[in-house]
C-alpha cells in the first residue's frame, strides 16, 4: 500500500491546495504516522507552504525523518515554506536593517531572502528530476511569497515568469524570470515556490505516481478524502477548536472589509471573522481586491481553505480574475460566506 505524507505543522497551510489529491497520511511535528516513524511508513512526503520557518524550531522530530527519507532516495516535495525548510538558510528580515537568518535542513543548496511576488505564473522547466520527466511545456501555478528570492548552486527545476515584484511591475513587457524551483543532486528532494504545481500539471503527478509505483489510484484518492476530513476537523492547527457539521446555506453571503487608508486593520478583521465563522461550521471563501493575496493567508490558515484561482479580484491589469467571473464561480460553489478584503483605501 503506497503512502504519501502531508506535513501538518504549526504555521503550515495544508489546505491551501490539493497537492494532486495524493496525500494519504498526516505527519505531525513529532515525525510519526499513526505512532510509527515517517521514514518507515511513507513512500513520499509533501511539505506545504505557510510560515514554517518563523513558526517552528528546526529541531522538531519531523526534520530527522525528512533527512532519513531524503538519504533513502524517497521523494520529498517542499512548496513555498516547505522549500525554505529544505534549503540552507532563509533571511526573514524584510523590514529589519540587518538580515535575520534562519537555518534550513541543508538538503537543497540554495538560500532565500526577501522578494514579494503574487502572480499567476508559467514557469520554464529544467530536466533535473524525475518529477519533470516528459514535461516539455511550461508549468502553471501561482506565487504568493514574501521571501521568494532564491539563490544557490542547486540544480534548477523552474524559472517563473512574473509580472510584478515588490509591489511594482517588472518591465514594460510585464514579465521577468525568477529562480523558482530546485532539487538535490539525486533529484529526489524537490523544492518549488510555485503553488498548485501538482494540481495544474498532470504530467508531474503521473511522474510521481510512477516513481513510487502507485498501483491503485482509487485507494489513494479514497484515503485522500479522509485526509481532507481531518484537515477540516479543527480551526487552525493544534488548537483543538472543533468545527461542527451544519446545514449549508443555499447561496453564499458576501461581506467586504474596506477602510479609508492602509495599515488600518483590514487583514486583522478578516482573519478574525474567518476563524469565528468557520468555528460555527460555515465554509468561508476569502478573497482580496487587487493582486496581493498574501493578505488572506492568515485567514486561510484558520479555515484550512483553498487559495482559489479567483481569490485575487482584478483591478485594471492587476489581479487574477475579473469580478463577474469571480461572482459566477462563487454562486456555483459550496461556500456559505464570502469575505473580501478591499484595497488599501476605499478611495482607490
Amino acid at each position: 500500500m503506497t503512502r504519501i505524507g502531508l506535513a501538518y505543522l504549526n504555521g503550515s497551510v495544508p489546505g491551501f491546495e490539493d497537492f494532486g489529491n495524493l496525500p494519504t497520511d498526516i505527519v505531525k511535528e513529532n515525525g510519526l504516522v499513526n505512532g510509527v516513524k515517517a521514514s518507515q511508513e511513507l513512500d513520499a512526503l509533501i511539505i506545504p507552504g505557510g510560515t514554517l520557518i518563523e513558526s517552528n524550531d528546526i529541531n522538531m522530530g519531523l526534520n530527522t525523518e525528512i533527512k532519513k527519507m531524503a538519504h533513502e532516495g524517497k521523494p520529498i516535495i517542499g512548496i513555498c515554506a516547505g522549500f525554505q525548510l529544505l534549503s540552507n538558510q532563509i533571511d526573514i528580515g524584510r523590514k529589519s536593517p540587518v538580515p535575520i537568518v534562519k537555518k534550513g535542513l541543508g538538503l537543497i543548496d540554495v538560500n532565500f531572502s526577501p522578494l514579494i511576488t503574487s502572480d499567476r505564473v508559467k514557469a520554464k522547466v529544467f530536466d533535473n528530476s524525475f518529477l519533470v520527466k516528459n514535461q516539455k511545456e511550461d508549468v502553471d501555478g501561482f506565487h504568493t511569497h514574501t521571501y521568494g528570492k532564491v539563490e544557490g548552486d542547486a540544480k534548477p527545476l523552474f524559472y517563473s515568469k512574473v509580472q510584478r515584484m515588490n509591489y511594482g511591475d517588472t518591465n514594460e513587457k510585464g514579465d521577468y524570470n525568477i529562480f523558482s524551483g530546485a532539487c538535490n543532486d539525486d533529484g529526489n528532494v524537490i523544492g518549488t515556490m510555485i503553488h498548485g504545481i501538482l494540481d495544474e500539471n498532470p504530467i508531474l503527478v503521473e511522474n510521481l505516481r510512477e516513481q513510487i509505483d502507485i498501483q491503485d489510484l482509487n485507494d489513494i484518492y479514497n484515503r485522500n478524502i479522509q485526509v481532507k476530513k481531518f484537515l477540516q476537523h479543527e480551526v487552525g492547527i493544534n488548537t483543538n477548536i472543533k468545527i461542527p457539521e451544519i446545514k449549508p446555506l443555499k447561496k453564499p453571503k458576501y461581506l467586504m472589509i474596506g477602510s479609508n487608508g492602509s495599515d488600518s486593520g483590514k487583514t486583522f478583521i478578516l482573519t478574525g471573522l474567518a476563524g469565528a465563522i468557520r468555528k460555527r461550521g460555515y465554509k468561508v471563501a476569502l478573497l482580496k481586491v487587487g493582486p496581493d493575496v498574501r493578505d488572506i493567508i492568515p485567514g486561510l490558515y484558520l479555515t484550512k481553505g483553498k487559495m482559489e484561482d479567483f481569490a485575487s479580484i482584478k483591478i485594471g491589469h492587476l489581479g487574477w480574475c475579473d469580478i463577474e467571473s469571480t461572482v459566477a464561480k462563487l454562486n456555483s460553489s459550496d461556500y456559505d460566506i464570502v469575505l473580501i478584503e478591499g484595497v488599501m483605501s476605499v478611495r482607490c
